[in-house]
């Protein structure tokens, strides 16, 4: 848990977010590892949804990226987020994850299509659907019917 916060708080500032981008490969791979391994608390999947969150918004903030990186960058994230999805139980962790998969798709220019397409081939909406009927907190289900919504 420890290491997961430590990444996330790279992306307070623009050199620790640099670092933790040029190493995205790397992260994310050890964090779908982690949370392949199940078994972790609350906190460690709070954690590891920010980590996904914050690799989000990062790659957003860089733009729109029809590039072969920028797309391998959504490959390794939704592919995370679908890996960690079937781990999480807590609220926060879930709706956290869900924000994530929906900053990557969400916008209008041919990289948020294609991010949309992938996340459809990695079946992000499932892990959605799951979640579209969590009541507590309600911001789950929410976050959940919205992110179903674009991917249609």
């Amino acid at each position: 848990m420890l290491s997961l916060r430590a990444l996330c708080n790279l992306f307070s500032q623009p050199g620790g977010e640099a670092l933790a981008l040029r190493e995205r490969t790397r992260v994310l791979a050890a964090t779908q590892r982690r949370a392949a391994a199940g078994n972790a608390n609350k906190n460690t999947q709070i954690a590891l949804a920010t980590l996904a969150l914050n690799y989000a918004v990062a790659l957003r903030r860089a733009g729109p990226s029809n590039d072969e990186d920028g797309k391998e960058a959504a490959v390794q994230l939704l592919t995370m987020v679908t890996a960690a999805a079937p781990e999480l139980t807590d609220g926060e962790a879930q709706f956290r994850l869900l924000a994530a998969a929906g900053t990557v798709c969400f916008g209008e220019d041919g990289a948020a299509e294609e991010s949309r397409d992938l996340a459809r081939a990695l079946d992000v909406s499932a892990v959605a659907e799951k979640w579209a009927a969590v009541d507590m907190p309600s911001k789950v289900g929410r976050c959940a019917r919205e992110l179903m919504a674009v991917l249609r």
